[in-house]
């Protein structure tokens, strides 16, 4: 899947998923499984694509180029 190919709405069940598991703060066999880090990638590459588009920064700004 590239990048290009994750909605907006696909972002954020992952980014949600992500959030669920990384505070999960019960017992570890009931834990929810780890989500696949690259897809968690891409959905956070949306999320910044999105939020810089209602910025005036560029992206080297955001990545300290």
């Amino acid at each position: 899947m590239k990048n290009n190919e994750m909605t907006y709405e696909m972002a954020l069940d992952v980014l949600r998923e992500y959030q669920e598991w990384r505070r999960y703060d019960g017992p570890m066999p009931d834990s929810p499984p780890q989500p696949n880090p690259f897809i968690v990638g891409m959905a956070i590459d949306v999320a910044i694509a999105l939020l810089a588009s209602h910025t005036n920064k560029t992206d080297k700004e955001y990545y300290g180029g």
